[in-house]
């Protein structure tokens, strides 16, 4: 998804270094830092004495987060443009769900 959000900037007209050091940066920074720390926080309170062991899986964790993000939005986009994509088993949940709420 952001191949496709930066596909502009990359297309457009070539910028200086310091756009990208001003802009990029930061940007590519702050969505990184912010994930982290909400990983390292939420361990640190599932886990309060063993926390600083467990971060050595953050990279891993990371990494997992990425691959999912990725197949979560290939299904959502097949999902959203494929006519007759319905399984008659996603039907029965519906009609389940819409039942019983």
């Amino acid at each position: 998804m952001m191949c496709i959000l930066t596909l502009p900037h990359v297309l457009g007209p070539k910028q200086s270094a310091v756009y990208s050091l001003l802009v990029d940066l930061p940007i590519f920074l702050v969505s990184t830092v912010s994930i982290t720390l909400f990983y390292i926080i939420a361990q640190r309170h599932l886990n309060p004495k063993g926390w600083m062991k467990d971060l050595l899986l953050l990279p891993m964790l990371l990494a997992l987060a990425t691959g999912m993000s990725v197949n979560n939005s290939l299904g959502v986009l097949e999902a959203l443009f494929k006519k007759g994509a319905s399984s008659p088993e996603r039907r029965r949940a519906a009609v389940l769900l819409i039942r019983h709420g």
